[in-house]
């Protein structure tokens, strides 16, 4: 339709009522959704807790709490879901040779990938919250898991097999978790001093455009944090 407005002597007109209220809130549902995985509560209790009074008594008056009242306020909304990106490890330890599990938990997060495997290690995976693993280990020494949507809340635990031919010593790796806003959190390799206990070490920091801000998730304090798979002397 060629139209200026909804009256023929006028460039613009009144819309108003449910019938603008509806596909407006709609459309900021869609694009809450489009963030990561939602449920329909999470949004609504967004949009709720955001929305701002109406200080206009020609419009503001009477409150309806049947359908609505207020401003839909879709930028408050969406800060109030914008969760923080944050990934962390925990490990376990082995005799010479033997199985390990890796624990890595992270939030807001689309891609985890697990760097700096030894290409003779072998890892496996199973997960049921709906990742592409990819195991690139033997060839790489990487695998990574990978979602369509970032995800509020994931846990993957791969195992990661050790030949029997290695000793006691510290092995590194890298975790690095990614979202869609483009913000990375990584656990970097480090090096430690001799006193250490040889195992697998993981330390890390969260990266924020050009802010860095290391982490200590086992004491929830900042300062750097060091998981470790111990691989003991034989």
């Amino acid at each position: 339709m060629d139209s200026c407005g909804t009256q023929s002597d006028a460039y613009f007109g009144e819309f108003y009522g449910t019938s603008s209220a509806c596909p407006h809130v709609a459309g900021v549902v869609g694009l809450l959704a489009d963030i990561r995985k939602l449920s329909n509560a999470d949004i609504r209790d967004a949009l709720f807790s955001t929305a701002r009074d109406i200080d206009d008594g020609s419009v503001g008056a009477p409150v309806n709490r049947k359908i609505g009242y207020g401003y839909l306020d879709a930028e408050a909304a969406r800060n109030e879901l914008d969760i923080p990106i944050s990934v962390s490890a925990t490990g376990d330890t082995t005799a010479g040779g033997g199985t390990v599990d890796l624990s890595i938990s992270a939030v807001d997060i689309d891609q985890i990938i697990v760097d700096g495997l030894w290409t003779d290690w072998t890892v496996d995976s199973a997960q049921s919250d709906g990742s592409t693993f990819t195991n690139n280990t033997s060839s790489h020494g990487r695998s990574n898991y990978s979602w369509e949507r970032a995800q509020i809340s994931v846990s993957p635990s791969p195992t990661v097999n050790l030949p029997a031919r290695y000793i006691g010593g510290i092995y590194e790796v890298t975790v690095t978790g990614t979202g869609q806003t483009g913000q990375s959190v990584q656990r970097q390799q480090s090096r430690f001093p001799d006193f250490i206990e040889p195992g697998l070490y993981i330390s890390g920091a969260i990266e924020s455009g050009e802010r860095c801000k290391q982490l200590n998730v086992r004491r929830q304090v900042r300062g750097p944090q060091f998981v470790r798979i111990r691989l003991a002397p034989q």
